[in-house]
């Protein structure tokens, strides 16, 4: 998947400092709604496939105000909103370029170091992106309306690409902090994935995540929290610590796409021998009680049955497995009739010292 871009805030305000982004005039202004809001610094702007401006504020409002924030675009023409914050939903008028974000303060405490949050002091930030054209990277004008919120201070966009029909991003967050994430996918866009609302499911790296969604009738809603600890995550690059302050920061991608038809995921990724991890999955469309063999690798490399399981509702299934000192390799297995089955991805835990 490509990047489209990425955000890490620049905020200056009690001591508290992040890596700036490019500068550059913007010809967006708000006009209405932010009477109690100040700008950090100027808007900024970035070019990567299609534009994005990001605007940055700090408010002495408490944590949760609502806001109802109007901009004058002067006709640029956003599809997708970003908040660092909570958001309910935007709206653009075409004829008046007037667009409409209905947004509110997050509680960063959650999510930053002991000590970075300025007392009194809470923060919102909204980008605006434009769609792309055509051969390049970038939301599509099908994305119109949608919108992701969090409370975490760095993301990227990923969006579709060639051999890759998921829509998400990519979150950082603090090693033991947890972060919300609030995805919206409009209605067109679930059509351009080439799915629908009810095979549309998020998911957490690799592993399908969730299937329960909330629809909005011009849209389908995800709302989810996040845990970021070295052990939910299977790839050690995701995993970077600062050596200056020894901080490690923990990078997840969430993404909305078609349901797997036999799913496989674990709660933790990595851990220590004798830790016990929390296999899960679904079954697509699934009933109660339909019969799911969990299968193990042995030492030769093959898979042998290992626990038989029963779905729950939704075609839910999970079982918890105790790890022992070597890295495991799991899979879950339907069996259909005429010796025809239905296989989930491999899911591999590493067992660290």
């Amino acid at each position: 998947m490509k990047l489209f871009y990425s955000l890490i805030a620049t905020l200056c305000i009690a001591g508290w400092l992040f890596p700036a982004s490019a500068f550059a005039e913007v010809n967006v202004d708000l006009v209405s709604g932010g009477d109690t809001l100040t700008l950090t610094e100027d808007p900024q702007e970035q070019e990567q496939g299609s534009t994005t401006y990001i605007f940055s504020y700090y408010t002495s409002d408490s944590v949760g105000t609502t806001y109802d924030l109007v901009y004058d675009t002067h006709g640029f023409v956003p599809v997708v909103m970003v908040t660092i914050g909570s958001m309910t939903g935007w709206e653009y008028d075409a004829e008046t370029s007037l667009l409409t974000a209905h947004v509110s303060s997050a509680d960063l405490s959650a999510v930053l170091p002991e000590g970075q949050v300025p007392e009194g002091i809470n923060i919102i930030m909204l980008a605006m992106a434009e769609a792309a054209e055509e051969g390049q990277d970038g939301p599509p004008n099908e994305a119109a309306g949608m919108y992701m919120a969090t409370n975490l201070m760095q993301w990227e966009m990923i969006p579709p690409s060639e051999g890759n029909m998921q829509f998400g991003f990519r979150l950082s967050g603090s090693e033991g902090t947890t972060g919300f994430f609030d995805f919206f996918v409009p209605n067109a866009l679930i059509d351009f994935l080439g799915t629908t609302k009810e095979d549309l499911v998020l998911f957490e790296d690799d592993d399908q995540r969730s299937i329960s969604l909330t629809d909005t009738g011009d849209g389908a809603l995800f709302r989810i929290q996040t845990q970021f600890t070295e052990e939910t995550v299977a790839d050690t690059d995701a995993i970077q610590t600062t050596a200056e302050d020894d901080t490690t920061t923990i990078t997840k991608t969430f993404a909305a796409g078609e349901a797997q038809p036999l799913s496989l995921g674990a709660n933790k990724e990595r851990v220590e021998a004798g830790t016990k991890v929390r296999l899960y999955g679904w079954l697509h469309n699934g009933k109660k009680g339909k019969r799911i063999v969990l299968m193990k690798k042995n030492a030769e490399g093959k898979f042998q049955k290992f626990k038989i399981l029963k779905t729950k509702k939704n075609g839910r299934f999970d079982t918890l497995v105790k790890m022992g000192s070597d890295d495991a390799s799991f899979r879950a297995v339907l069996k259909k009739a005429n010796d025809n089955k239905t296989q989930s991805p491999i899911k591999d835990i590493t067992v660290i010292d």
